[in-house]
């Protein structure tokens, strides 16, 4: 706080009498202070003009002063937001032993905006009786959460939790690491939290280099528990919106409540993967929208770079491994939001089959909480698409879309919380098992909108993960029995009914899929490259595993086969299954195809095995490769961007059930599309260039009867066909009056009529002529 020669701004002394004027500094037992907000990240090489975060704190008052006014100037133009009442957060501890408590305690809170300044004053009212030379005084934007305050709780919930040792079923799984450093070298965490079951507990997460460097003997990777979707939520991207760290800790706290039957639910079918803090940095050092490097991290999630966007590479890197390998479901960035009031989502443009479900999760939520207004989601076209006014950035990069175009899951959101407070309180309908399950939250009827607290925010995130369960129709204490809907499916038909009428809620249109289509690919011809390394590097892992042997199985005396006419010739594999050991004759699971591992003991690998991202491009069949603990040869890359290099995985100890150290099962949903078009393709050879059975020439015959085309047309067609291949003696073709040699004579025509000829044969036949015409 500036308290150098201007005591007061031309705001404040309009308000002051001349008897003030004449003493600004302390008049009237008030003190009057006056400094301004420095932008985001001042001196970095690219500075950002955000001048709305601010939080200071206020020590050694003397006693005689019994009103502090403040007056904080050079901030940018947040004239919406005050005019709706926001009053600072304030912190009162009036000694060492007494708690901390915030609130929101100003008054004569005044904003203006003159000659392109915006200025803010407002006043607090010291408690005499309370107030000592101890008491500490902390004034803020919003209701902070800082990095050591992440710190401090994190380890709190740590130490609570049971130790892996100490674990039994059904206890709470909570695990703690570091996923990547920042820029500056601070801790960006990742927190797996799920219902400890040990039969799902064989083996560990692998290593996805450069990521985890905290990993080791002492530190390893949480377990996979492979048969569980994955609920991905991320927050403080943006260090001053706040509201997002209070909504992840509420979600947090639900989880980790033992007592409540919905949060035991939930552990059993889901794994909570969370990243607290995305911007470490920003929020370390006072920031409000951008990093340390003067960067909007929002807008880097198309093509992150590890060395300058540790965090959103980190981010980006963990989804799409969890997409790959079936298991992410749901992806959810936590925001605060300055000008909308309410708390709202901000959704993706899908197609009509799946937008309704994109919609009904957002309602589902609710019917959940007091807070969330539906009526301000937002799921169009132009929210994905649009460019901020400052910088020109566009929400392509940002968490929701660039995860969107990157995985193609349907439940992928931003929430976005006012500071201050909503448009509307919903009206919550009891739950159907409140006397059975009395911790269950309870809402107050009421028609006042109090301003937002803390609590506010944590009940939203507590709702994001009960609307799962409503979702799934698994909900235990479920509140859409006694609501005016009364069941899902009455939800959802009142969804369907207001997306139709609602443009902010419509489904894609066929143009908009194509620009979406556009977009998607236009973001994935980078990963394709990356996704063609990570092959080669399996291929080269398994080829390295064949030549150097293990140790575990030894290689079998080689016999050569006296009888090999006899044996029947080996079926001809793709380049990929090459080298590739199946350790199970078992197709892996449809719904949710696994990183698996499959060994008797827990043995230690030196080997760095680089792990496919299965794409319709890079894969063409399901394999499963074999990993021994043999020193691999292939170099590790360091990579520096997400889309440009490959990802590799590492795993130092293994928990197995066969003799083959580790098996990677290669992903099968992404190689449906590649699949189906090789049999369509195989079916339309077998069309046009197989001999046809009786039957097919019969029915060929009867459509050559039954067109009117010309005898010439119809003999250019049989001489076609018997070109190709023989007919048979009972082939209505060969009774024709027309004689063999005559048949052949007239198929030999010119370059014009052969093309002719082909045309009409593939109209014919009801196919596509491939090859030399090229697809016509």
């Amino acid at each position: 706080v500036n308290r150098e020669e201007k005591r007061c701004s031309s705001v404040h002394q309009s308000s002051m009498s001349q008897s003030q004027k004449s003493n600004p500094s302390c008049s009237n037992n008030e003190m009057i202070i006056c400094g301004s907000v420095r932008p985001d990240s001042k001196g970095a090489w690219k500075q950002k003009e955000m001048k709305t975060w601010f939080y200071f704190r206020v020590s050694n008052v003397p006693s005689s002063v019994t009103r502090l006014t403040f007056c904080i100037k050079n901030m940018n133009k947040q004239l919406r937001l005050y005019n709706q009442g926001l009053q600072p957060a304030v912190l009162r501890k009036y000694s060492s032993t007494s708690p901390p408590t915030w609130g929101r305690y100003c008054s004569d809170v005044n904003a203006e905006f003159e000659d392109g300044v915006f200025s803010l004053v407002f006043s607090y009212d010291i408690n005499t009786k309370k107030h000592s030379p101890e008491t500490l005084l902390a004034f803020a934007f919003c209701y902070p959460f800082s990095y050591e305050d992440l710190k401090e709780r994190l380890s709190t919930w740590q130490a609570v939790s049971p130790s892996e040792a100490d674990l039994q079923k059904g206890d709470v799984y909570f695990h703690r690491e570091v996923v990547c450093k920042s820029v500056e070298g601070r801790d960006v965490e990742l927190l797996t939290i799920t219902e400890w079951d040990p039969a799902q507990a064989s083996t560990r997460a692998p290593k996805i280099k450069p990521l985890f460097p905290e990993t080791s003997t002492s530190h390893p990777r949480p377990y996979n528990f492979m048969d569980k979707k994955i609920f991905f939520l991320s927050a403080r991207v943006h260090p001053g919106e706040t509201p997002g760290s209070h909504v992840c800790n509420g979600l947090l706290k639900f989880l980790l409540n033992k007592e409540d039957p919905r949060a035991k639910l939930l552990r059993e079918m889901f794994v909570f993967k969370i990243i607290p803090m995305l911007n470490p940095d920003g929020v370390s050092i006072g920031n409000y929208r951008c990093d340390s490097q003067g960067l909007n991290l929002n807008r880097f999630y198309n093509n992150p770079s590890f060395e300058a966007h540790p965090s959103i590479f980190a981010s980006k890197c963990l989804t799409l491994y969890y997409m790959h390998v079936g298991r992410l479901q749901f992806y959810i960035d936590t925001h605060g939001h300055a000008t909308k009031r309410g708390c709202f989502f901000y959704g993706n443009c899908l197609e009509s089959s799946r937008h309704v479900d994109n919609v009904l999760y957002a309602k589902l939520v609710t019917l959940n909480s007091p807070h969330l207004d539906f009526m301000s989601c937002n799921f169009s076209e132009k929210n994905m698409f649009s460019k901020d006014k400052r910088d020109g950035l566009s929400k392509e990069g940002s968490g929701r879309v660039g995860t969107f175009f990157g995985t193609d899951i349907t439940y992928c959101y931003t929430l976005e919380c006012n500071y201050n407070t909503g448009r509307m309180m919903n009206e919550m309908a009891p739950p159907i098992t409140s006397d059975s399950f009395p911790s269950i939250e309870t809402y107050p009827i009421s028609s006042d909108i109090p301003p937002y607290t803390p609590q506010s925010w944590e009940d939203v995130g507590r709702a994001l993960a009960v609307s799962v369960l409503d979702l799934i129709e698994k909900n235990p204490c479920s509140r859409i029995p006694l609501s005016e809907f009364g069941s899902l499916a009455s939800v959802k038909t009142w969804v369907k009914s207001h997306i139709k009428s609602s443009k902010k809620f419509h489904s894609s249109s066929q143009s908009c899929r194509g620009k979406i289509s556009s977009r998607r690919r236009s973001h994935k011809e980078p990963i394709e490259v990356m996704l063609k390394g990570i092959v080669a590097g399996i291929a080269a892992s398994c080829k390295s595993k064949k030549k150097h042997g293990s140790p575990l199985s030894p290689k079998p005396p080689r016999t050569r086969n006296t009888n090999r006419h006899s044996s029947p010739k080996p079926q001809r594999r793709n380049c990929q299954s090459k080298f590739v050991k199946k350790t199970s004759s078992q197709p892996p699971k449809k719904d949710i195809p696994s990183l698996t591992t499959t060994n008797s003991k827990t043995l230690t690998t030196d080997t760095t095995l680089t792990v496919a991202i299965a794409t319709p491009s890079t894969c063409s069949s399901s394999a499963t490769v074999t990993k021994s603990n043999f020193k691999s040869s292939s170099p590790t890359l360091e990579p520096a961007s997400l889309l440009s290099h490959q990802l590799s995985f590492e795993e130092k100890e293994v928990h197995t059930d066969r003799r083959d150290l580790y098996s990677i099962e290669i992903n099968q949903h992404t190689q449906q599309h590649l699949q189906q078009h090789t049999q369509q393709h195989t079916q339309r050879q077998k069309q046009c260039f197989q001999p046809k059975t009786s039957q097919s020439k019969k029915n060929i015959f009867d459509v050559l009867h039954r067109t009117s085309l010309s005898a010439p047309k119809q003999r250019q067609f049989i001489g076609l066909q018997r070109g190709n291949e023989g007919f048979s003696s009972s082939s209505p073709l060969q009774q024709s009056p027309v004689t063999l040699k005559k048949k052949m004579r007239m198929a030999k025509v010119d370059s014009h009529h052969k093309e002719r000829r082909d045309k009409l044969a593939s109209v014919l036949l009801g196919t596509r002529m491939q090859g030399r015409h090229g697809g016509k």
